[in-house]
């Protein structure tokens, strides 16, 4: 299941006066992109090369008019394939 998400996970954090829909926009149609996830702070994006893709949504972001808070690259976790899968974190319920 993991293979299906791609092999990293790009996850971009809300700057100041940017929206999901903005991020989500900015980055779904770039090369290499599988899909996008709303996540708490931004969103998570499924690339196939995190290293590769973070330039390039860095510059589409900027090009976009979105203001980027934060940049991340991991590899995708079973909190990610539970996120895909549900649309809900793991965490959601955990008191």
């Amino acid at each position: 299941v993991l293979a299906d998400l791609g092999a990293d996970v790009v996850t971009i954090g809300l700057g100041r006066g940017g929206t999901k829909q903005a991020l989500r926009t900015a980055v779904a149609a770039l090369a290499g992109v599988d899909h996008v996830v709303d996540t708490e702070g931004g969103v998570s994006v499924y690339v196939t090369n995190g290293a590769a893709a973070v330039p390039l949504v860095v510059r589409a972001l900027d090009e976009a008019g979105v203001e980027v808070g934060t940049v991340s690259i991991s590899r995708p976790s079973l909190d990610d394939v539970f996120l895909a899968s549900t649309g809900r974190s793991l965490e959601e319920g955990v008191a």
